[in-house]
């Protein structure tokens, strides 16, 4: 994905990619889309919109096509993690990647949020994550994370 187009052929910007989960919207799904974050405002860079609250207020939707179906979800939490805790097993996503997920670990990731949605999560309820580089400190990832509505 990182050098590649969706035909396979080479691409300095590459192509987003589901890292874990799956598309199929099953009650409890966790799923990951990975993309560049690229300095020519394409692919995942505008998800850095979302450090602005205000910007949030206006877009709190994201929709996403897959090849059966578009589903709608709400933004609940923008968040930077740091690369070395990304799966580590005390790390802020790991519940999410092993869906060991409970109301602890979604008040955990909410409450590093960088701003308050006030929205109220379910440990059942299907998740979308957004993951793309930051240039915020070193090695981060700016993630925009999502329920289904």
């Amino acid at each position: 994905y990182l050098h590649r187009d969706f035909y396979g052929k080479e691409s300095y910007a590459g192509t987003p990619f589901v890292g874990s989960g799956n598309l199929n919207g099953e009650k409890g799904s966790c799923v990951f889309v990975y993309g560049h974050n690229m300095r020519n405002k394409t692919m995942f860079a505008d998800l850095h919109q979302y450090q602005n609250q205000e910007y949030w207020e206006n877009h709190q939707e994201i929709e996403l096509d897959t090849l059966y179906e578009r589903v709608s979800y709400e933004i609940f939490a923008v968040v930077y993690v740091n690369e070395e805790d990304w799966q580590s097993k005390d790390g802020l996503l790991y519940p999410f990647l092993s869906e060991g997920r409970d109301n602890e670990t979604i008040s955990k990731f909410i409450q590093a949020s960088i701003y308050e949605t006030d929205l109220i999560l379910k440990k059942d309820e299907s998740l979308l994550f957004l993951v793309t580089c930051s240039s915020h400190k070193g090695a981060e990832r700016l993630i925009v994370a999502a329920r289904k509505k």
